[in-house]
């Protein structure tokens, strides 16, 4: 699909009836600007623009459309059987701080780690958004032996900057907030155009939590600091941008391909190859491909390659390959009709969407555990937006948070306490 000048009339028009059809559908249960369904709906506007450009087949269409309807509506369900969570009003009985003191030795251990790891990373890789090909080397820079840093990152430095944000909107100490805003700079330096949003989101996370309902304060300025955090992100994306492109009018282009392109599985996955090679998936073979990044990394089975990048190797010409492949992600409509059909793909959906919604209602109902628990269920609600675009990338994403954080957590507890207290939880689920 070529884009350029003289097609962005029609792509502006359908990304604006998109976005009305979107909002009106997901806008009851976003609960502020800084809420990470925007993201997702976001990433939904552009990817059916995409979809009614690219794809000829009616019947391929329409499945789009269903799919992302059964999505909604298995959000919706859950929403509607507990209320937006976020917008009830729990003002008493609101116990979240016990271990402060804790989760801070934790957390700036996690800090020095996160830190370390990434100098250690910059001298030997180098900086990914000063190279000359960003995009690409913020993924190769991990390769060669270097994943390790990649789930460091995403582990440590995620509980890292989430417990950094809940040590300083609860004491609103200023060394806080600079450790935040070097985290912040070293993840752009990283080539994430989106490390920036993910502490505005992070923020909003922990105040329309219940345990922060009393910060209306610090919610406005927060909301008003957002559109200085969009600033931010177009920043970093234009500065990769403009090194990866020689003029203006090529960056801006790509900056629409980048948008579109969020959802650039659809360039793969309906071409015939693809359609012929992922026809013999059923699903037996779903438990096995989802959790493979479990499994693969206790060795007990090899490493599966993600369907993703087999798009991408089955899309190339004959005698053509390449060193690394960087394939799209495989969101609910692909991975659902992959392995359960045509059909079975519209339940799929359904779940996948539902599931997501139930993870966000846990969060903002739990309103009795430790500071820590607070922080590991905001960082793990977080990444689990993410179910609605790779569900196998989630689940290793959540595995890696959970199997570097909580031993590091005991044995820290252990060695600073000389014991392991497991508190009570509670949440404020409606009946």
């Amino acid at each position: 699909m070529t884009i350029g000048f003289d097609l962005l009339p029609e792509l502006i028009g359908y990304s604006i009836l998109m976005g009305v059809i979107y909002f009106l559908l997901y806008y009851r249960y976003i609960y502020s600007i800084v809420d990470p369904l925007i993201i997702f709906v976001s990433t939904c506007v552009f990817g059916s623009v995409l979809v009614i450009e690219a794809l000829d087949d009616p019947k391929q269409i329409i499945h789009f459309f269903v799919c992302q309807l059964c999505a909604f509506l298995g959000f919706a369900w859950i929403q509607q059987r507990t209320g937006n969570p976020a917008l009830q009003k729990v003002w008493q009985g609101v116990d979240v701080r016990s271990d402060i003191a804790l989760l801070r030795y934790l957390v700036y251990i996690f800090l020095a780690i996160y830190l370390l790891s990434n100098l250690f990373l910059f001298y030997t890789k180098g900086i990914a958004l000063l190279s000359d090909s960003p995009s690409s080397d913020k993924i190769t820079n991990y390769q060669g032996g270097f994943g390790l840093f990649r789930k460091i990152n995403l582990a440590i430095g995620g509980l890292a900057s989430t417990g950094l944000t809940f040590l300083y909107l609860d004491r609103m100490r200023k060394r806080d907030l600079a450790w935040l805003v070097i985290m912040m700079l070293v993840g752009s330096l990283e080539g994430s155009k989106g490390a920036l949003v993910r502490y505005v989101l992070c923020f909003g996370m922990f105040l329309y939590h219940p345990a922060f309902r009393h910060r209306l304060d610090l919610l406005k300025q927060i909301q008003r600091l957002a559109p200085l955090a969009l600033v931010g992100v177009f920043g970093v994306f234009f500065t990769v941008l403009f090194r990866e492109n020689s003029t203006t009018d090529e960056a801006l282009l790509a900056f629409v391909r980048r948008l579109l392109y969020g959802a650039d599985v659809i360039l793969f996955y309906y071409q015939p190859a693809n359609v012929d090679y992922f026809a013999r998936f059923s699903a037996w073979d779903y438990p096995s491909y989802v959790l493979n990044p479990i499994v693969g990394f206790f060795r007990l089975t090899p490493y599966q390659e993600a369907c993703g990048n087999v798009m991408v190797e089955n899309s190339l010409p004959p005698g053509v390959t390449l060193d690394v492949i960087l394939g799209p992600n495989s969101p609910f409509y692909t991975e659902g009709q992959i392995f359960f059909g045509y059909y079975g793909a519209f339940f799929y959906s359904f779940l996948v969407g539902a599931l997501t919604s139930y993870l966000r209602t846990l969060y903002f109902s739990l309103v009795k555990c430790s500071a820590f628990l607070l922080v590991l269920m905001n960082t793990i609600v977080l990444y689990s937006i993410a179910f609605l675009t790779d569900v196998r990338m989630t689940v290793g994403m959540l595995f890696d948070t959970v199997l570097f954080v909580v031993p590091l957590y005991i044995v820290i507890s252990l060695l600073i306490r000389h014991r392991f207290v497991i508190r009570r939880i509670r949440f404020s689920l409606p009946r």
